[in-house]
């Protein structure tokens, strides 16, 4: 009698080498995705803040003065008589919030002379929201205040409180200032010691608001900069302005970081290091 052979089909112990097979292939495939996806956020935000900066440099160049309307990153009272506590956002974001070291803690109270430095310098109504209204500043909810000592001007609260990066020695600010800004004559990586210029002023930090001057003027809308959830975190470029502890010397723009605490070389540096890594 002739005898057939007769075709099984694949044993389960194939299928489950073959089925392993391909979860590894997926999962390589997935990391390189990833990989490409964090290159391409570093790359774009390092081209976005250096865009940001030239521009509100070029505008400060044929003004003379910075373009005003920027967010003042504070949170917005009931009423626009009522007193303004000083409140920073709630969403400003995981990187800039406690514990990082990157912004100090609490909003900082301006002297008369440092009013005076910010505004001479342009910026003379930073705006507040109502993150209530959304996260991402938008028309709505917003309010412009004076920045000024008095308790109010011409009906409206005075604004005399700012966001502060944070520059005592050993904090994420102080290393931002000196290894991303260049703050000091020599380029150091000891943050042990606060430099005397570093020492002598305040470093307020603005946010670039979608009604800002700069908008209309010279950039077709403020720049969003990739974040895990706009909606729940602020997420565009802000303007670190140093201000002098004492005199009236007018505010000097010396840097943009991201919402996400990275600056424009930190950034850089994250897209080449990703780039030699794939």
């Amino acid at each position: 009698m002739r005898h057939t052979k007769q075709d099984h089909g694949f044993t389960l112990i194939e299928l489950l080498i073959v089925l392993g097979i391909l979860v590894l292939l997926s999962t390589l495939i997935i990391l390189k995705l990833d990989g490409v996806q964090e290159k391409s956020r570093s790359g774009t935000q390092a081209f976005t803040l250096a865009d940001a900066s030239r521009q509100v440099q070029i505008y400060q160049g044929l003004n003379g003065k910075y373009p005003c309307g920027w967010d003042s990153l504070l949170a917005k009272p009931p009423t626009p008589t009522d007193p303004i506590t000083g409140a920073i956002y709630a969403h400003l974001g995981p990187e800039l919030e406690a514990p990082r070291t990157i912004l100090s803690t609490t909003s900082t109270v301006l002297t008369a002379d440092q009013v005076t430095s910010i505004t001479s310098c342009g910026i003379r109504m930073p705006m507040l929201h109502d993150e209530s209204m959304g996260v991402v500043p938008s028309d709505s909810g917003v309010e412009m205040h004076f920045l000024t000592t008095m308790p109010a001007m011409m009906g409206v609260s005075g604004l005399h409180h700012a966001v502060t990066m944070n520059t005592s020695a050993g904090s994420e600010g102080l290393a931002i200032l000196l290894r991303d800004f260049g703050l000091t004559p020599m380029m150091t990586d000891d943050l042990s010691v606060v430099p005397p210029r570093i020492a002598a002023n305040i470093y307020v930090v603005f946010g670039l608001g979608n009604e800002c001057m700069l908008v209309s003027n010279q950039i077709d809308e403020a720049p969003f900069l990739d974040r895990t959830d706009s909606d729940k975190y602020y997420c565009r470029a802000l303007g670190v302005f140093e201000v002098p502890l004492v005199g009236t010397k007018k505010a000097k723009l010396v840097g943009f970081i991201g919402p996400d605490g990275r600056t424009r070389k930190a950034s850089a540096d994250d897209f080449r290091e990703t780039s030699d890594g794939m």
